[in-house]
């Protein structure tokens, strides 16, 4: 996997809760902002995990999602899809972090505080604008 990350390739946010996708009247999936919130007690670092999706990984990165969902308290309900170029704008950056289980792991690294719920909240809402759901399970 090469290091640089390509601007038109995809990256997939897994979700576990069927509530970060919204049903609409008209039959489509919206991807809610929560889904871009990111977990402030990890590290210093404000940052979203995702996988960079390729033609061939798919499979493997459903088998990861779903080992991850079994330790977590809900199960892989899918994705959300959005193109690197989206991912880094606005002044947030990617990070290809893989490892020993994922190659294909990399960060979203928000430019926010830890503290600063507003820079948070737009920066979640402007990625769940530009992504769309994948593969979703059960709605």
């Amino acid at each position: 996997m090469p290091s640089q990350i390509g601007e038109d390739e995809g990256l997939l946010r897994r979700s576990y809760y069927n509530s970060n996708f919204r049903k609409k009247s008209d039959g489509s999936v919206k991807v809610q902002n929560k889904l871009f919130w990111p977990d402030t007690r990890e590290s210093d670092q404000l940052a979203l995990s995702v996988d960079r999706l390729t033609d061939e990984n798919e499979a493997f990165l459903r088998e990861i999602a779903e080992i991850e969902g079994n330790n977590r308290e809900g199960s892989f309900k899918g994705w959300a899809l959005i193109k690197a170029r989206d991912a880094a704008a606005g002044n947030r950056s990617l990070e290809y972090r893989p490892e020993c289980d994922n190659i294909f792991h990399t960060h979203i690294v928000l430019p926010c505080e830890k503290t600063d719920r507003n820079c948070i909240r737009i920066q979640a809402q402007e990625l769940a604008s530009k992504a769309s759901p994948y593969k979703i399970e059960g709605l």
